[in-house]
């Protein structure tokens, strides 16, 4: 079976790439809990905002720097599987 990319410009398999890489590394930032002090973001409103700082200094093919990761959490009144499939849904 042929790559949805082999049929791809070199510019958007550039895209598609970072694209990839940005996923991944957000992915990690917000797995990486662990290891991350998170802190409260000491905003009116941000009750629910949690912040953390990362500093990339030994990432393989990286430049040294440092990231800000903030996340939030929010209720939906669904189930699980429903939620899971409306995001699934390439027509939603």
């Amino acid at each position: 079976m042929e790559s949805p990319r082999s049929n791809c410009s070199p510019g958007r398999e550039n895209v598609l790439q970072l694209a990839e890489r940005m996923s991944r590394k957000f992915w990690a930032n917000l797995s990486d809990s662990a290891e991350n002090i998170w802190r409260p973001v000491p905003l009116k409103g941000a009750e629910n905002v949690l912040a953390t700082i990362i500093n990339a200094e030994d990432e393989e093919g990286q430049p040294p720097g440092t990231s800000i990761v903030i996340a939030t959490t929010v209720w939906v009144p669904a189930s699980p599987r429903r939620v899971f499939d409306f995001l699934n849904n390439e027509d939603t």
